[in-house]
């Protein structure tokens, strides 16, 4: 995934990675959670969410290239020369316990952070009151030390439920931006009407 978003990055300007980031973060989130599940409907559950942020994915990326002119060629070897980066910095036996490793899910859940924080940084450039959205990232930051401790004490219940937690906060966050992204659009084009009349 983080080859095909490199690539969407650069033919968009940075701009069309978003979703794709979100998308990612969702898979990762169900992908992480497999670990401390004990039922095999859990399982099953958590590799259907897999499957389905998987299409959104492919989905999302082929409206990219479509949208900044990018070819399925060019991307599939972006994609490839990140993938062999990854086998050359993982053996084959701690890259197949990548996903249950402890310092994986912090590293993803502080990547998550930095993002947040850039989104937040953006929208109050533009002069938004953005205290509502801060307020919702400041939660989800306030997981991280009790992640950190659920992980350090094998507490696969606490993990799930943080999981579980992390994944509706960061859904309200998403939609709260998206709001915040429409009003910005309307005053853009309400400073734009008023400028030309």
């Amino acid at each position: 995934m983080d080859g095909v978003i490199q690539y969407i990055e650069r033919i968009s300007g940075g701009i069309g990675s978003a979703r794709l980031y979100q998308i990612q973060e969702d898979y990762l989130i169900a992908a992480l959670s497999i670990p401390a599940l004990r039922t095999v409907n859990e399982i099953n559950a958590a590799r259907e969410e897999m499957r389905h942020q998987s299409i959104l994915f492919a989905d999302e990326t082929n409206a990219k290239l479509v949208m900044f002119n990018g070819t399925n060629d060019e991307m599939r070897a972006n994609a490839n020369a990140n993938t062999l980066v990854i086998e050359r910095t993982f053996n084959s036996i701690m890259y197949s316990s990548w996903l249950a490793s402890d310092t994986t899910r912090l590293t993803l859940f502080n990547r998550s952070s930095e993002r947040r924080i850039a989104t937040l940084a953006m929208l109050s450039s533009q002069g938004l009151d953005v205290s509502e959205v801060q307020n919702l990232s400041d939660q989800i930051d306030a997981q991280h030390a009790e992640l950190e401790y659920a992980l350090l004490q094998n507490r696969d219940e606490a993990l799930q439920s943080i999981t579980s937690g992390l994944k509706n906060l960061n859904q309200q966050f998403r939609n709260t931006i998206e709001v915040y992204e429409t009003n910005a659009m309307i005053k853009m084009k309400k400073t734009e009407i008023m400028s030309m009349n």
